[in-house]
């Protein structure tokens, strides 16, 4: 009984190794020459508020492809009215509805909607058909979106560009310390050769 199964394990064993060392099939390249850019960039953010003494929380996401653009937030319900009246400037009266609570603003072209804005208690999203849509259109919006973000966080845009500029140059003094360490390293082992 011994020498079968010693026998059965070789031969299952010699099989595998067998069928490990096979080569696998090349895939063939496809025909065709065409090249496809694609570009695409995914932003979230949370915040978390505490206003007079009440927890808020705050998150923001934004996805800018090639092909649409999407916006969507959620915020605390008081801050409604404010993203209302900041859409309402924008938009104006265009395409407008307000179907149960909620605002909606859309654009279609060819029957397809190129452009969708949402606005529930807390809550907007936003959608723009980037193939459907001119880039005026598009930077508009997503302009529109940078300004909401500001107005949902409370931060303020100018501060933050100033932080940024400062972090950046922080950045580069480190760089240009780095770079000066490394090039004295270079020097030192030039010296020792």
């Amino acid at each position: 009984m011994k020498k079968l199964v010693f026998t059965f394990t070789l031969v299952v064993f010699s099989l595998t190794s067998v069928v490990a060392q096979t080569t696998p099939v090349t895939p063939t390249p496809p025909n065709s020459s065409s090249t496809t850019v694609s570009t695409s960039s995914t932003t979230s953010r949370s915040y978390s508020v505490d206003d007079n003494g009440k927890y808020s929380s705050h998150s923001i996401a934004v996805k800018n492809h090639n092909s649409a653009y999407r916006f969507r937030a959620r915020f605390n319900d008081a801050l409604t009215e404010r993203v209302k009246n900041r859409l309402e400037k924008e938009f104006s009266g265009k395409n407008f509805s307000k179907p149960y609570n909620a605002y909606f603003w859309k654009i279609e072209k060819n029957d397809k909607n190129v452009f969708e804005c949402k606005l529930d208690e807390g809550r907007l999203k936003m959608y723009v058909d980037k193939e459907m849509t001119s880039e005026k259109f598009q930077l508009r919006i997503e302009k529109l979106g940078e300004e909401i973000k500001y107005l949902i966080s409370g931060e303020n845009p100018e501060e933050n560009k100033k932080k940024a500029l400062l972090n950046a140059e922080r950045n580069l003094e480190r760089a240009k310390k780095a770079y000066d360490r490394a090039l004295k390293n270079v020097k030192r082992t030039k010296e020792k050769q």
